[in-house]
């Protein structure tokens, strides 16, 4: 996101903590997602290159802290140009992958996947999250997705997740998870930005706990990362 679009927001930040509602919708006239990848594409595209270079901080700790070897099939989840999932693959020759992500966001992937020399073990399935995702996989990823919505949204994509997933797969939500007293974090910054932007949450791992179990997983783990985010391991519960 650019400079302007940022500070129009943060300029109607009192409207979301008095209401709870995002204060983005006040300033465009509608929800993020689709005045990013509909209204504005141009600025959907400055928005996916900037989650790309967010991942640049936060790939190399996700690929220290966690081990793929065992894995044959990995999903991303709203995976965007592929960047995460590109540096997996690449880390595991053993591996395959599947990006799941709607149309005008996945056109911008299969560059990724050349660029990292991976784009043989790729396939891209265009989708929208909220209403399925018929995708069958080892591991899904969800990197910086479940802190866009509030529970109700996040349930139904967990839901369809569990709906095509194997036994024995494995769900990684990759978000900043909130320390349980008042700690200073950086993911409370995240957490005001969510709240203004797409109107979503960053969560306790209290809170990551009872969505899992309310959207018919189990949270196994909570693996922390040199970098702001961690990675909270589910299975099906």
């Amino acid at each position: 996101m650019n400079e302007e679009e940022h500070w129009r927001v943060y300029g109607h930040l009192l409207h979301s903590v008095k209401t709870g509602k995002p204060a983005w919708d006040v300033v465009h006239g509608e929800p993020i997602f689709p005045y990013l990848f509909n209204t504005n594409r141009e600025l959907g595209d400055i928005f996916n290159r900037a989650m790309t270079s967010f991942s640049n901080q936060t790939i190399p700790a996700i690929l220290d802290a966690y081990d793929f070897a065992a894995a044959e099939t990995i999903a991303d989840i709203g995976g965007g140009y592929g960047h995460l999932l590109g540096a997996i693959l690449k880390a595991n020759p053993q591996a395959n992958g599947v990006l799941f992500d709607l149309s005008a966001v996945a056109a911008g992937a299969p560059a990724m996947f050349e660029s990292y020399g991976v784009a043989e073990r790729v396939s891209i399935v265009e989708g929208d999250f909220n209403h399925s995702i018929p995708v069958s996989a080892d591991v899904y990823l969800l990197k910086h997705i479940i802190h866009d919505w509030y529970d109700e949204t996040n349930e139904n994509i967990l839901r369809n997740i569990g709906a095509s997933m194997p036994e024995n797969a494995r769900v990684l939500i990759i978000d900043a998870v909130l320390p349980e007293d008042d700690l200073p974090h950086f993911g409370k910054l995240l957490d005001l930005e969510m709240l203004m932007s797409p109107g979503g949450v960053e969560r306790t791992a209290s809170e990551f706990q009872e969505l899992l179990k309310n959207s018919g997983f189990r949270l196994s783990r909570i693996i922390p990362t040199s970098s702001p985010v961690s990675i909270v391991e589910a299975v099906k519960g």
